[in-house]
């Protein structure tokens, strides 16, 4: 094969030389349907079929089938090795004119192109650190993006979705029906509020979905309770626990959202949950990689929430000598010897389940070909896991708002700090880049809030109550 077959693609455009050819592909790993009878294809026999020696003629395919090859970088899509002939899919699921019908991922399944020549989707892949599903494919001359995506569908916040099976507020899991509602009317997109932990001062004020207390932790309001023995081979939710959560079903199904008693029902239930029968999930295989995918942000995570609690208060510059935080100071707080390691494991345990529960959405969702939509806040709490790990790259003692305008004289002061762009460019941006490409294993796109942030942001001297006395910060990032 001339050129090198790539491996996965980043989020940025990769090209690569495939035969003859310059194939182009974003989000998403290289993947080529040559024409029948053309070079590539011809390449791509030389290289051989799975199971066949290299070199070896490919069995022979009618030249009006309009079958071709698969080039990619993932398993879903052969791992850049040329597959054999198969029978071609029903003339209704053909695209007129395209010339080739169908992208093939096995001897027995295909990924038929979706829309526009040349564009499939490939179903979500792998661990908690895979990115995007979706690839539109293309190659200079055959191919063109020549309009853009265009869909009907709707937004929500979650704890909207509400169901017959909800405690409290709507759930991850509830997105499934919605899913299926959307997919139903014709509607390609659901789009949710900021799913991110906001339990800063474990009252009301925290049902604010956009003052983070982590950019990677998952809100525990949004678990379905019903379904966290679901990944423990033959257990079951003990029938005491299975009816005290349907009690607080019916309890909590009022008009409105009891936000402090959902959180407090939710969280006594987890705990019995992980006491009961949750705790065998932290030793198998799926949690063991997920913590290992995740432990950079976890242990932090679960070890402030443990402060949090202990001093009353999310405001980590009055922690005293743990207000500085070090890796001798996390291993200490998270170490098993300790007599409270059952609440940082239950902590744990909570996160991989409310993960697991949002990708079996997501992937739900890709499935029914609708896109799922997430929402990123442009700033975080002060009094944030990430503000207390690497307060270098934030300028504490600012916050952003917005200037005085029509709808507000004095302004707006949001209370989230401003970013210290010189000191996150030292790595190259590793903590935005982490927080984007955590996202990505839940969400096919998302919105970024107060996008202009990246370029500049208002900026309000940290005693200031409202936003009238400030100036705009300019971020040359």
């Amino acid at each position: 094969m001339n050129g090198a077959a790539p491996g996965r693609a980043s989020a940025s455009a990769l090209t690569t030389q495939i035969g003859n050819l310059n194939v182009t592909a974003r989000n998403g790993p290289v993947c080529y349907t040559p024409p029948v009878n053309s070079p590539s294809r011809a390449a791509a026999a030389a290289a051989g079929s799975p199971g066949q020696a290299p070199g070896a003629a490919p069995a022979a395919v009618p030249q009006a089938d309009g079958l071709g090859g698969v080039l990619g970088g993932v398993a879903a899509v052969g791992n850049a090795q040329y597959v054999a002939a198969m029978p071609p899919p029903p003339p209704q699921q053909q695209q007129p004119g395209s010339g080739i019908s169908a992208i093939f991922r096995n001897a027995t399944s295909t990924l038929l192109e979706v829309g526009e020549p040349r564009v499939c989707s490939l179903p979500l892949a792998g661990a908690a650190s895979m990115g995007a599903p979706a690839v539109v494919v293309r190659h200079d001359g055959f191919v063109r993006r020549d309009r853009l995506w265009r869909g009907a569908g709707l937004a929500l916040p979650v704890f909207a979705a509400r169901t017959r099976h909800s405690v409290g507020v709507g759930e991850f899991l509830d997105l499934i029906p919605l899913v299926d509602f959307a997919s139903a009317s014709g509607m390609r997109m659901v789009q949710v509020l900021p799913v991110n932990d906001t339990c800063v001062y474990n009252m009301w004020w925290d049902s604010y979905p956009y003052s983070t207390l982590s950019v990677h932790a998952l809100h525990p309001q949004y678990l379905a309770l019903r379904a966290t023995v679901d990944d423990i081979e033959g257990a079951s939710m003990p029938p005491d626990i299975s009816a005290e959560i349907e009690n607080a079903r019916v309890q909590l199904d009022g008009p409105d959202v009891d936000y402090e008693g959902t959180m407090a029902t939710k969280k006594r239930l987890c705990r019995k949950i992980f006491d009961a029968v949750g705790h065998k999930t932290l030793q198998t295989q799926a949690y063991k990689d997920w913590f290992a995918a995740s432990e950079h942000w976890v242990v932090p995570y679960a070890a402030f929430s443990f402060l949090r609690d202990l001093f009353g208060t999310a405001e980590h510059w009055r922690w005293g000598v743990m207000a500085k935080p070090s890796q001798q100071l996390l291993q200490d707080l998270t170490s098993p010897d300790k007599e409270w390691h059952s609440s940082i494991l239950c902590c744990y345990w909570v996160q991989y389940q409310l993960h697991r529960q949002l990708r079996q959405v997501s992937e739900y969702a890709a499935s029914k070909r609708v896109v799922l939509k997430g929402d990123l806040p442009i700033g975080v709490d002060k009094r944030s896991v990430d503000t207390w790990m690497e307060p270098h790259l934030f300028r504490m003692d600012k916050s952003t708002g917005s200037p005085p305008d029509f709808f507000d004289p004095n302004g707006q002061n949001w209370g989230f700090p401003t970013y210290n762009w010189e000191a996150m460019a030292e790595d190259d941006y590793l903590w935005w880049r982490r927080r984007l490409g955590h996202l990505s294993q839940y969400f096919h796109a998302y919105r970024i809030d107060h996008i202009l942030g990246f370029c500049r942001i208002w900026e309000i001297p940290g005693d200031c109550a409202t936003g009238g006395v400030t100036h705009v910060h300019w971020c040359d990032v």
